[in-house]
This record gives C-alpha cells, sequence and structure tokens, in this order.
C-alpha cells in the first residue's frame, strides 16, 4: 500500500496547490502567537518557495 501511495504523495507535495496550502497554515499558525519572529519566518519561507512574489524579503 505503502509502495502505491508514496509516488502520488511525493508528486502532490511538489505542486505549487500544496506549497500553498503549507503557507497558508504556517500564516494562521504564526498570527496565534506573540511575537514578530515566526511571521517573519514564514515570510522568509514565502519568499523562498515564490520567488516572484511579493513579500518584503526578495
Amino acid at each position: 500500500m505503502v509502495k502505491i501511495l508514496k509516488p502520488i504523495l511525493l508528486i502532490f507535495i511538489k505542486s505549487k496547490a500544496m506549497k500553498r496550502l503549507v503557507i497558508d497554515l504556517l500564516k494562521a499558525l504564526a498570527k496565534q502567537t506573540d511575537n514578530t519572529i515566526d511571521d517573519q519566518a514564514v515570510e522568509f519561507i514565502e519568499a523562498r518557495m515564490f520567488p516572484g512574489s511579493t513579500t518584503g524579503l526578495q
């Protein structure tokens, strides 16, 4: 079963939609904290995952 699902999951993980989902989840988690370091970390990750995006860390 794992041999069948593994290639499918690996392809799905590399998709742009999955990357966007991960970024959105990280942003939601970062909003729940009081510090700003995690917000900056999410911006850094987003800038590296989506080089053409309009984040402040280009």
